[in-house]
């Protein structure tokens, strides 16, 4: 009787544990990997009329060892989560014991950015949970989905993603409602993974297309602490085919400049600057509050804010 019971008891503990592992899933890594999504713009009023679309892109190019010892992926993405978020790269690991997908990106330290494992309610950060656990069809194939959100309560933003086992992630938005609500959306419309394709590719002649005319994006994320990023295009036409004069500058409510994060000549092109409220040249931590950053380029010049939170 007793040898049956310990029989039983690691045949459950099996089944449990092969069961969990299946979660593992919704967070496939190997090296060639690669997704494509559609991305779209839509403004407020117009739901099913998206003001801009584009298409998007996320490729695991290789592995390495981090000073943590252990092995990470590398992944390359392209306009995600919105059409002027330029070519980004990070590194991420699951751990296949407990299910929690670890990530750099902005910070010099790795941390916890979801929780496979996680149930309907769970909060994977202070600021994200898992708000849904479903069943959708994905490529034909109904398949089992999970949603993570940011659920703090924010005057100026949100974001969310959605994951497909088997798939990987499948869906991710940003919501910037800083002035007007714009909602970005990424939908996934093709896969290959581990040699497996699913969906259709749609060929992009040129990912580092110069765009046709100056910009410059909100900050994100935003509110931010410590570290934001803030992306600019300085467009291809008669009046920059040469290098200009670039400078892209932080100021307090009260004019005073903060930081300058470009003074330099740029060609035309993409670009992408962090910002870091803690690491500072000439001045110490600043405090939480409001910010402007202002972009001068030529004779363009457009002022943002942002807010930062600790």
């Amino acid at each position: 009787m007793k040898k049956l019971v310990i029989v039983l008891f690691f045949f459950f503990s099996a089944l449990s544990f092969a069961q969990t592992r299946e979660e593992l899933n919704y967070y496939p890594l190997h090296v060639g990997d690669f997704w494509q999504y559609q991305g779209t713009e839509v403004w407020p009023g117009s739901p099913g009329n998206p003001r801009s679309k584009w298409i998007a892109y996320k490729k695991v190019i290789s592995d390495t060892v981090l000073a943590d010892g252990f092995k990470y992926f590398v992944i390359k993405e392209y306009i995600l989560p919105y059409k002027y978020f330029p070519l980004g790269y990070k590194y991420v690991r699951v751990d296949s014991t407990n299910g929690i997908v670890y990530g750099m990106n902005f910070e010099p330290n790795v941390g916890k950015i979801d929780s496979l494992f996680g149930k309907f309610g769970d909060y994977i950060s202070r600021c994200t949970k898992v708000t849904a656990l479903t069943e959708k069809p994905f490529f034909d194939v109904l398949r089992k989905a999970r949603k993570i959100e940011q659920v703090c309560i924010s005057s100026t933003s949100y974001s969310g993603a959605e994951f497909g086992l088997g798939l990987g992630e499948v869906m991710r938005y940003y919501t910037d409602i800083f002035v007007t609500p714009i909602h970005y959306q990424c939908d996934l419309i093709y896969a290959k993974i581990n040699g497996k394709e699913y969906g259709t590719y749609v060929s992009v002649e040129d990912e580092k297309t110069i765009p046709a005319q100056f910009s410059l994006s909100q900050n994100y994320p935003n509110p931010f602490n410590p570290e934001t990023t803030i992306n600019f295009t300085i467009p291809n036409v008669e009046t920059t085919r040469q290098v200009v004069s670039t400078t892209l500058k932080v100021y307090d409510v009260l004019g005073r400049e903060v930081a300058t994060l470009v003074d330099e000549y740029k060609q035309p092109g993409n670009y992408t600057v962090s910002f870091n409220a803690r690491h500072l040249e000439r001045s110490r931590e600043i405090p939480s509050g409001v910010y402007f950053y202002r972009l001068q380029s030529g004779s363009y010049s457009e002022t943002k804010k942002m807010l930062l939170i600790k």
